[in-house]
């Protein structure tokens, strides 16, 4: 059975955003299989609401980095939206097809997980084969068919926890117990928390975050000594953080000016003022990366990109952009913080005894 309405009213949602760049596929895809079952979050909310927008980590020999949460911000968001899902992670490629199949004769879209999750939306099953379809916004964006060598290559790719991964959006719950205002404040609670927190160090992975991520990676474009063409391992991984590792989180501040904004018309007071204020800051932080996208090349292909990121001056111009957007993201956190302090209890100094 294969979907083939499953691209519906994309056009319509994304077309609202004309100026939007988001580009964090897991949250992507997620959308996009809620979206099918009825959700009715616009496409950057339901990123602000995935709490990836609250994460910005830097580690110039390790961009993929931007990637370790990935299940966490899925469901996030799709809890955040009150989506009823099935998930699971298969014991055996049997397993997986026969989930597949499920889900996808029920009128539900597949989340896979792979190295960038897949949209699967049709499976067609006979005695000697078996088609997978599937959708990916850069791998394939009209879509492309597997067949049993490449769903094997697929069970094969990976034994980490998560590799085969699986959710199936099935339809949205009814439920108010949160409101849209206690997100919006807990969103604001985590990037406070998450921006001003100077490092994360999870086991062997190490890597600057929030505010002191945006002052290394300045700090590396403006260094000569820095080669972001170096070869590791035949790779070029340094090189990613002119591409999808860095894209994938300045974009989001797009997706905190959408949301914030949204929210900051119901609440009244200087509350509202403020995190609209805080929104505003965002979408500039957002322009001034439209800039150093300019200023890099990066839309123009890999030959000019990689020609540009050899010239310091090239750098050193992007890095200003880049400490414009610090100051504005810096701006919007100390807004924040005073808009969340109002209407709490200030707490009182102990005071002093004299001893007798």
């Amino acid at each position: 059975m294969v979907l083939g309405n499953y691209k519906d009213g994309w056009d319509k949602e994304l077309g609202r955003y004309p100026n939007m760049r988001l580009l964090y596929v897991p949250v992507d895809i997620a959308w996009k299989a809620a979206y099918y079952v009825g959700m009715s979050c616009h496409y950057p909310h339901f990123y602000a609401k995935s709490g990836y927008p609250t994460f910005f980590l830097y580690n110039l020999d390790n961009p993929w980095v931007f990637d370790i949460f990935r299940f966490a911000v899925v469901d996030s968001a799709l809890d955040s939206c009150n989506v009823h899902r099935y998930e699971g992670e298969p014991g055996s490629i049997e397993e997986a097809v026969k989930f597949i199949h499920e889900m996808i004769t029920h009128g539900r879209l597949v989340w896979m997980s792979w190295y960038d999750p897949i949209l699967v939306y049709g499976i067609e099953i006979n005695e000697s084969s078996i088609r997978l379809h599937w959708y990916h916004p850069y791998f394939a964006p009209d879509g492309i068919t597997w067949g049993p060598d490449e769903l094997h290559k697929w069970w094969e790719w990976s034994d980490v926890k998560g590799a085969h991964k699986l959710i199936a959006p099935a339809d949205i719950k009814s439920d108010d117990s949160v409101t849209e205002i206690e997100i919006a404040e807990k969103l604001c609670e985590l990037l406070l928390k998450n921006f001003r927190q100077k490092e994360l160090n999870l086991d062997s992975l190490k890597a600057k975050m929030g505010l002191a991520a945006y002052d290394q990676y300045i700090a590396d474009l403006k260094n000569k000594d820095i080669n972001f063409l170096e070869k590791i391992n035949d790779e070029k991984p340094r090189l990613l953080w002119f591409d999808i590792p860095i894209y994938a989180q300045w974009t989001q501040n797009f997706a905190l000016h959408a949301y914030l904004s949204f929210v900051s018309k119901n609440i009244p007071g200087e509350k509202g003022k403020l995190m609209l204020e805080a929104a505003e800051l965002f979408g500039k932080a957002y322009a001034n990366w439209l800039k150093w996208e300019k200023i890099v090349g990066r839309e123009k292909g890999d030959k000019a990109l990689k020609k540009n990121v050899a010239k310091m001056d090239v750098r050193i111009k992007a890095a200003e952009e880049v400490a414009k957007a610090r100051d504005n993201v810096a701006k919007a956190l100390e807004v924040i913080d005073k808009m969340l302090k109002i209407g709490k209890p200030k707490s009182r100094k102990k005071r002093k005894t004299n001893p007798k």
